[in-house]
């Protein structure tokens, strides 16, 4: 077991079927590999959209696991042969230096990177273990439900978190879910919530257009920019 290439088969058609950048890809692809089936191990952050009916350019992977299985899952992206690095102890991210040579030369930190984030708080250990098989990303990792994932996007409050909440609730999210969620991890953010809701589920022309790609669209951007690029839009 070894780094798949950017134009592998496998990398490729993760691609297409997701949405994403190939170097995003590659990163899912690596992350399936090294994740066991039963491990208290999900993805979330913009990777997740896609399960949840919208998709954008990410160009990072968001892991959320358990204390016990992110420490095992850094091992492992390091014995592959990545760099890691611990931020916390409750965050840490693993990169490979070819998907970031431009950040790095200029004494950056790498962008196009998996950040595994250990936690047992509320929601997203509940999201961690209700999380479900994915149908889009075509990887055996489990995903986020929309209705956790929502929640904490909204809960998290950056802006991108919060388009990303208008997109899943237009896209259908089970909002009486989220309610729910977001009430049992503060009760004082409902009235903010709800008007986000009301707000969100006002005419918005283009979420088909912007959010979604058919997989001949996906094909033709990706032969027209190259293994580098992203290839669904930004939301």
């Amino acid at each position: 077991m070894g780094i798949p290439n950017l134009d592998a088969p496998s990398v490729i058609a993760i691609a297409l079927k997701g949405g994403l950048a190939l170097t995003v890809a590659r990163l899912l692809e690596i992350a399936s590999l090294v994740t066991p089936p039963r491990a208290s191990v999900a993805v979330g952050g913009g990777a997740a959209l896609p399960d949840g009916g919208w998709r954008r350019h990410t160009d990072d992977l968001d892991l959320f696991a358990r204390p016990a299985a992110a420490k095992r899952l850094v091992r492992a992206f390091r014995d592959l042969g990545m760099k890691t690095f611990w931020i916390t102890e409750a965050h840490a991210v693993a990169w490979l230096d070819e998907d970031n040579a431009d950040a790095i030369a200029r004494g950056e930190s790498p962008t196009v990177r998996i950040d595994i984030l250990s936690t047992v708080t509320e929601p997203e250990a509940s999201a961690i273990r209700t999380a479900v098989p994915s149908k889009r990303l075509g990887v055996n990792l489990k995903v986020f439900r929309s209705d956790y994932l929502a929640a904490i996007k909204f809960l998290a409050g950056r802006p991108q978190d919060l388009v990303d909440f208008d997109r899943l609730v237009q896209a259908g999210v089970d909002v009486e879910r989220v309610k729910y969620i977001v009430a049992t991890a503060d009760d004082t953010r409902t009235p903010a919530l709800l008007a986000r809701i009301e707000g969100a589920r006002k005419p918005f022309s283009g979420l088909r257009e912007t959010g979604w790609l058919d997989e001949a669209a996906l094909r033709e951007a990706w032969r027209a920019n190259g293994p580098g690029a992203a290839v669904a839009s930004a939301g």
